[in-house]
């Protein structure tokens, strides 16, 4: 039997999602769907065609229930994508939704580094606009409780995550209905670190942390991935918090769970 999914993580890009996925996964009550890729980004053809029931029901099929537990997906585009939110209230209504937001200023540095590398291959440069645009974190949870109650859905952290992920990995599991039982070792191992690798020297120095090299799966990607090595300058900075600003400002009212004292530079709102 399948159906439509219980849980869907919907951002955001290069936040850490398919990697807090693939943590809850770890959990023997927590499932992936049936061709075992977390990414389905199952809506992105319906920009340009009208979802069809068949393609509903396709989309269902993804998601059989061999057993108890829980089986959903995370996309990290379904968030910014403006079409895939009506369309997933009609293929999944009823589907708890899992935001991970990260510095948005880390996530255009990352960014960068990745779409330089692709310069260098193909020698053709792109643009840089939606990365902005993906950082604006408010206006996208806007958009996104026109459809679903904001009940229906969990925001975290990934600085939160990297900083107390046993914390975070059983509160989303209590949201997903699933009770957390014994953390899998991947969390006890992140849990006992004494360093916390991953996290911006801004949030070291917030939470009182001692800081090391990057996280599991910033170094999975970066083995992946080519990259190139940058550091963002000055008018770029400026320019990326005057434009943000006003989103994390929104976000604290929309969101306060989030901390943003653990990102960079949003003095207006932290």
């Amino acid at each position: 039997m399948s159906g439509p999914p219980d849980f869907i993580g919907i951002g955001t890009h290069l936040a850490g999602g398919l990697w807090w996925a693939e943590l809850l996964g770890d959990h023997p009550l927590v499932h992936g769907p049936a061709d075992g890729d977390w990414s389905q980004d199952f809506f992105s053809p319906f920009c340009a065609r009208p979802m069809q029931d068949a393609d509903v029901a396709a989309y269902h099929a993804r998601f059989p229930r061999r057993g108890p537990g829980v089986v959903g997906e995370w996309s990290p585009r379904y968030l910014y994508d403006a079409w895939t939110l009506p369309l997933l209230r009609r293929a999944a209504p009823e589907a708890k939704l899992l935001v991970l937001l990260r510095d948005p200023v880390e996530r255009y540095q990352s960014a960068l580094s990745y779409r330089l590398a692709e310069e260098r291959r193909h020698g053709k440069w792109v643009s840089m606009t939606d990365v902005v645009h993906r950082g604006r974190y408010a206006s996208q949870l806007r958009a996104l409780y026109a459809f679903f109650d904001p009940e229906q859905v969990l925001v975290l952290q990934y600085e939160q995550c990297l900083a107390a992920p046993l914390a975070q990995y059983e509160r989303t599991l209590r949201f997903l209905g699933v009770a957390p039982g014994d953390p899998p070792r991947r969390i006890r191992r992140l849990q006992r670190s004494r360093t916390h690798p991953g996290l911006t020297r801004r949030a070291v120095a917030a939470l009182g942390l001692e800081q090391s090299g990057p996280a599991e799966w910033v170094r999975r990607i970066r083995t992946g991935r080519a990259r190139v090595p940058v550091q963002l300058w000055p008018d770029v900075l400026a320019a990326l918090r005057t434009e943000l600003e006003p989103e994390i400002a929104d976000l604290a009212e929309l969101a306060p769970q989030i901390d943003t004292r653990l990102w960079t530079g949003f003095q207006a709102a932290s």
